[in-house]
């Protein structure tokens, strides 16, 4: 009797830790990934794959996301955003330096 006791609890127990996981997972944003790191890669290809589909292809914003043409926004801001996301944007997580950089300085030209 002590081991079908035993064995309901251990069983009671990883239901509870399996619940955790799949809330804690359920809740991380897995993020954009460049489909291959390429150095040579330019902004605006960057800009209208990645972020064209919610920002608009000329940044003019579609209603998902915000309109960033005509926007002078702080290079800092624009590269931490892109690298973390936001509550309403995911983040694109294998984008390096001096691509970033590029990508900021195109946010900014967007006229």
């Amino acid at each position: 009797m002590d081991s079908v006791r035993f064995i309901s609890i251990a069983l009671g127990l990883l239901s509870a830790v399996l619940i955790a996981l799949s809330v804690i997972y359920s809740s991380v944003r897995p993020g954009l990934e460049l489909e291959e790191i390429d150095t040579t890669a330019t902004a605006d290809r960057v800009f209208r794959s990645y972020c064209g589909p919610c920002h608009g292809p000329d940044g003019g914003g579609t209603g998902i996301g915000v309109k960033l043409k005509g926007r002078k926004i702080d290079p800092a801001y624009v590269k931490r955003t892109v690298l973390t996301g936001n509550p309403k944007m995911p983040p694109i997580r294998n984008i390096h330096e001096p691509l970033l950089s590029r990508l900021a300085e195109y946010v900014n030209q967007l006229e």
